[in-house]
């Protein structure tokens, strides 16, 4: 978190080009008169008209009276005096409150040429408190207001482009999620002739096909529960090095092998509770709250109470006991029980029941589904790197525009000392007026 008493224009703001007059922002901001500033008690998820504060969504809630409403011109930029949020709203909306500061820049500068620069600026971060205050350094350039359009429109170009981009990457997660859910299913399904090769219904009508046969999977593996060491006892949590799967494993390590977890246990807090060290090779199903979601154990390893946790026999392939299991994810989450957060107890992980064939098979079902997963890992590493170059292309776009370099200065632009000096007599022109209401008195 930086200090305010460390802060370096020139690392926040880009190198404005030579032929761009500078000035203060104090210089070309309007002053903007807020009635009103609505708390998030005051408005609603549904109504009329939007409520726009500095939060990350562009519109945090709705009201339906109008004299709530911003009166003043459109557009002006919203700036989050906490958030650092900048949004820029040309429609009628009610202002939010707590750090919701409304700027519009003077006659002969573009609203959206003003929006655009302040997202070009590196604001430090000062955690929650205020930033605007940093503007009393900073630098406002004034290329003549023709350049200004040209830069805006193009800026709008590119940035449209630069959407349409982002919504097609941003699809490609879950699309690789739907594929390999369908090779899991296309494989734990017997080609369709069971819905789900795993049941917790203990009278199961035992439908064959061919080589594969229903097990009652306490037969072909062992079964383990986890237990929490108490974390009242720092002693059993000091030097940790135990590695111990708990919720806050579980998602991330989802489908693979886990090797290390975030919270480690020392061996006296495992010897003095009901967890217990397992080996190698572990198959971990999460039975609540994440209900469904498996890893493998990549060494010795205990885990929490959230776990059923199976050590298969010779018979069952610990990788084909996992994919089944995630294949069935969706009847397992069904299958739990609770109105808020659905658990499965142990009493029906006893009566869990697996369609498998022997074991070769399992094991080449297992390099098919690992061989097309792979293809899978290697599209969404590709995906990564392009998504943090996509998503590093505003600012760099920013920087070319605001360093003169986006498009040609053209010679009937004018001279931006022309727009300068017209903003110097605007000011000037203003201050007389001020004054005189400053010593009016009322009769």
């Amino acid at each position: 978190m930086a200090s305010k008493g460390d802060i370096n224009k020139y690392e926040i703001q880009p190198s404005y080009p030579i032929r761009w007059p500078l000035v203060s922002y104090d210089e070309i901001l309007e002053k903007t008169k807020i009635d009103v500033k609505l708390k998030s008690k005051d408005f609603n998820s549904i109504g009329i008209y939007p409520v726009v504060d500095q939060g990350a969504q562009l519109i945090a809630g709705y009201i339906d009276d109008e004299d709530l409403l911003y009166n003043g011109e459109l557009p002006v930029i919203i700036f989050g005096d906490h958030t650092k949020n900048i949004k820029y709203v040309d429609f009628k909306f009610a202002v939010g409150a707590d750090g919701t500061k409304l700027l519009k820049p003077i006659n002969g500068i573009s609203e959206r040429f003003f929006y655009y620069n302040l997202l070009s600026l590196n604001l430090p971060d000062f955690g929650y408190s205020r930033h605007f205050s940093v503007f009393k350094i900073l630098d406002f350039p004034l290329p003549p207001l023709p350049e200004q359009e040209r830069i805006v429109a193009k800026l709008d170009k590119l940035f449209a482009q630069h959407e349409k981009i982002k919504k097609a990457l941003d699809r490609i997660p879950q699309l690789l999620k739907d594929f390999r859910q369908q090779v899991l299913e296309q494989n734990f399904t017997y080609k369709g002739y069971v819905s789900s090769c795993i049941s917790l219904e203990p009278n199961l009508k035992k439908e064959e096909g061919n080589s594969w046969k229903w097990y009652k999977l306490l037969k072909i593996a062992r079964l383990e529960s986890g237990h929490t060491p108490r974390k009242s006892k720092e002693e059993y949590w000091i030097n940790g090095d135990v590695n111990w799967i708990s919720l806050q494993d579980i998602r991330a390590a989802d489908g693979q092998v886990i090797n290390e977890t975030k919270f480690k246990p020392n061996l006296n807090g495992i010897k003095n509770s009901s967890a217990r060290l397992l080996p190698e090779g572990t198959v971990c199903f999460c039975r609540d709250i994440s209900v469904g979601f498996v890893t493998i154990m990549g060494g010795e390893m205990a885990t929490s109470q959230h776990f059923a946790n199976w050590i298969c026999s010779e018979k069952l392939n610990n990788r084909f006991l996992m994919y089944s299991l995630i294949s069935a994810r969706k009847y397992l989450i069904r299958s739990g029980v609770g109105t808020t957060v659905g658990t499965i107890y142990m009493p029906a992980i006893k009566e869990m029941q697996i369609f498998m064939p022997p074991i070769q098979e399992q094991q080449n079902i297992v390099r098919c589904v690992q061989t097309q997963f792979a293809k899978a890992d290697t599209i969404e590493a590709r995906y990564q790197t392009l998504k943090a170059k996509v998503d590093s292309l505003p600012q760099a776009i920013l920087h070319k525009a605001f360093k003169g370099q986006l498009i040609p200065q053209l010679p009937n632009d004018g001279d931006a000392k022309d727009l300068l000096a017209e903003i110097i007599k605007l000011k000037e022109e203003v201050k007389p007026k001020m004054a005189s209401k400053k010593h009016s008195v009322e009769p």
